[in-house]
């Protein structure tokens, strides 16, 4: 198990504030949803879980106790890698540097979430891009899933297929995070929603919540971009 707290997180670049007073804990078999509009913060909180940014404030603490692997892993910026490489050439050498397998993904990849491995990255739609990248940034098993906005470019199927498994990937004592502008998909795969604005958690939700729901409070709290 892996638990995750932020204490007074906050995040300032030349005198914006991008994030203020971040306090949040959870720990993992949970997904954990983030909503807010464009400039909300959500993409700056996840660049600091992953360690891609530095908080100017506050303390971000990860208790792990017999944890194994990775402890995170992002999948913020969808970027397929080599573009003369097929999907199967990249999985091959994604697992080759991490020293892991990647059967079981590349299986997935194959025959659940309909990537033709056989064809090169370049030709790949973006939402078979979405599809390999995510199974490029899982092939470690990272205790933390760190997710931006992977069900861009997936159609109905696919989003359905991929809030399968990252559900199942979380109750295999595993958190994942995850920010999309999709409802919908938030609701229907969040343990936990936090909603953000101007920087700011304005509102947790610690149960299964409609659709309805969060688009009523998501409408009532429109708030201006600080980014």
């Amino acid at each position: 198990m892996i638990k995750l707290k932020l204490e007074g997180v906050g995040r300032c670049d030349r005198g914006t504030h991008r994030l203020q007073d971040i306090t949040y804990s959870c720990e993992s078999g949970k997904v954990v949803g983030l909503i807010g509009n464009n400039g909300a913060g959500k993409t700056t909180l996840l660049r600091l879980l992953a360690g891609q940014l530095a908080p100017t404030s506050g303390k971000i603490l990860f208790e792990a106790g017999d944890a194994a692997g990775n402890d995170r892993a992002s999948c913020i910026d969808l970027d397929s890698g080599y573009p003369n490489m097929t999907g199967h050439e990249m999985m091959r050498y994604i697992a080759a540097v991490n020293g892991v397998s990647d059967e079981d993904l590349l299986r997935k990849l194959e025959t659940e979430w309909g990537v033709p491995t056989d064809k090169k990255t370049a030709d790949y739609s973006l939402g078979m891009k979405v599809r390999l990248n995510l199974a490029m940034t899982m092939l470690k098993s990272p205790q933390i899933l760190l997710l931006d906005e992977v069900f861009n470019g997936l159609d109905p199927s696919g989003q359905r297929d991929c809030r399968n498994i990252l559900t199942d990937y979380a109750r295999q004592d595993h958190l994942v995070i995850i920010s999309s502008h999709s409802l919908y998909d938030i609701a229907e795969m969040s343990d936990e929603i936090i909603f953000l604005d101007k920087g700011r958690i304005t509102r947790t939700l610690k149960e299964h919540t409609d659709v309805h729901e969060l688009a009523a409070y998501f409408e009532q709290n429109k708030g201006e971009s600080n980014e």
